[in-house]
């Protein structure tokens, strides 16, 4: 505009153009400002993606060391092995009480099988199920398809060898055994072999305790606790 003479300038038209660069400079300026405080966000979050990369990388390494854990303190893991360890001995004190019981008819068999597919599977564990086999003169089946009175003995067996073996395992030599009811499944002939097992096994526990409402059964014990029903309430004889 020097170059021209005062005469020819256009002082509203100059004018106008000053006023638009000057609002674009204002406009630059802002859009200045956001780029800035973008950037200044930008690097922050920069800052958190850092600091939760770290947080799930450390989360992970926890993940696995926890999965690992839940393998080796669940069914398949450290229970699994003591399973293991414990099974042969179960079987053998399960088989000798359990032939003491059926005269030798029947004997038992623990066996470990692989079972169905669950979430250990993913992490390459595969999940084992007890088989308990019984064998009689008939030959061996599945402990289900034995009837009541002959489930009941078997039953009878099996615990009375874990309690043994849970006793054993605690330091306790004589625990208290607990018989509530059961011989309501038996014949004479078992009953009476029941009773002959209690008494065979009674020096096994510091004490035996049998619940039951048949006669023949309390008799076979010296010490008797009765109970009555009255009208104000129970009541008990020592016999």
């Amino acid at each position: 505009l020097y170059k021209d003479s005062a005469v020819e300038i256009d002082q509203p038209a100059v004018q106008n153009r000053l006023n638009k660069v000057t609002s674009q400079h204002q406009e630059v300026l802002v859009q200045k400002g956001i780029a800035q405080a973008n950037i200044k966000k930008f690097e922050q979050l920069m800052g958190d993606i850092g600091v939760l990369e770290k947080e799930i990388t450390h989360m992970v390494e926890n993940k696995t060391i926890y999965d690992e854990l839940s393998v080796a303190f669940g069914k398949n893991g450290v229970q699994a092995l003591i399973i293991e360890e414990t099974l042969p001995r179960l079987q053998e004190h399960s088989d000798h009480f359990l032939k003491r019981l059926t005269d030798g008819k029947l004997s038992v068999k623990f066996q470990l099988m692989q079972g169905k597919k669950g979430a250990n599977w993913k992490l390459g564990i595969p999940s084992e199920e007890l088989e308990i086999l019984i064998s009689d003169e008939s030959g061996t089946r599945s402990y289900e398809t034995y009837s009541g009175g002959e489930s009941f003995r078997i039953n009878f067996a099996v615990r009375i060898a874990l309690s043994q073996l849970l006793a054993a395992n605690s330091g306790i030599n004589q625990p208290i055994l607990f018989i509530d009811e059961g011989f309501g499944s038996q014949d004479k002939e078992g009953q009476g072999l029941m009773i002959e097992m209690i008494q065979k096994i009674k020096d096994d526990f510091e004490k035996i305790l049998v619940v039951t409402h048949i006669e023949e059964i309390k008799e076979a014990f010296p010490t008797r606790i009765e109970i009555e029903k009255t009208e104000s309430g129970s009541i008990f004889t020592l016999i």
